[in-house]
């Protein structure tokens, strides 16, 4: 049998360890400010997942562990090559989302000045001009300006070796992010009677995807800590290497426990 409380001191520490480790570091750069607020959110939903895990939530989980490994593909395509390109490119997007957000406000007749005056609402059409330009978007093209990294998120993942994880997760977690009409069967349990019962609850799939939040999240740990002098990479690949061993006994618990 599993003990899910040593499951959840596991979670926990890693959460504990991990609470502090960019806090009042100073950033030198806009590449380092970037790097931080990918860490911030990964620990934000690794934290969440610790919650849901309580509860024993599955689905909404996966919706989370999407999310998570959203921001592990962004973090390891930045970083990866061309970094100055990549991040420069990444921070160049920002006009366009803040402009699609400031024309909402006008297209519907609301009252904009609460939330933006006309002298910043030029200057973000300036940079977004700017940015059309620089990447020869097509502005009529939701999606030239709604890709930020110029390439598909499989695409991003494939170059750096993780398109078996997105094979794996991120396609299933995005039918249930956008409430696919097949995946009803995963959540609800109608008895015989064709009345609902208690949420679907799979003890090993929660501890599988803690498993795989805990995985990402130290995936983004850990290139956070390349990015910043003043931290201990090599101390965080030695926090991934007892994770790995940790992972692998309850996986191994887990077969047994599928097989009797």
């Amino acid at each position: 049998m599993i003990d899910q409380d040593q499951i959840t001191e596991y979670l926990d520490s890693v959460i504990i360890k991990s609470r502090t480790l960019i806090d009042n570091l100073t950033v030198e750069n806009d590449y380092q400010i970037v790097v931080a607020y990918h860490y911030k959110r990964a620990f934000n939903l690794l934290r969440s997942i610790r919650s849901l895990s309580v509860y024993g939530s599955a689905i909404e989980i996966s919706v989370l562990l999407r999310s998570l490994f959203n921001l592990r593909i962004n973090l390891g395509w930045l970083l990866h090559d061309e970094i100055n390109e990549r991040v420069s490119r990444y921070l160049d997007f920002a006009p366009i989302y803040r402009k699609k957000y400031f024309d909402h406000f006008i297209e519907d007749g609301l009252d904009s000045s609460d939330n933006f005056s006309k002298e910043e609402y030029e200057e973000v059409k300036t940079q977004y001009d700017a940015t059309v330009d620089k990447y020869n978007l097509n502005p009529r093209n939701y999606r030239d300006l709604n890709n930020w990294s110029g390439i598909s998120i499989y695409r991003m993942a494939e170059q750096i070796n993780a398109e078996d994880e997105y094979s794996a997760l991120y396609s299933k977690a995005s039918h249930i992010e956008h409430t696919n009409p097949n995946v009803s069967h995963l959540y609800l349990n109608i008895d015989e009677e064709n009345k609902i019962k208690t949420s679907v609850q799979d003890l090993s799939l929660i501890i599988s995807f803690i498993h795989l939040g805990i995985h990402y999240f130290l995936v983004v740990k850990h290139l956070t800590s390349t990015s910043f002098d003043s931290l201990d990479s090599d101390s965080i690949l030695s926090e991934i290497g007892h994770f790995k061993k940790h992972q692998a006994a309850i996986y191994e618990q887990i077969e047994k426990m599928k097989n009797t």
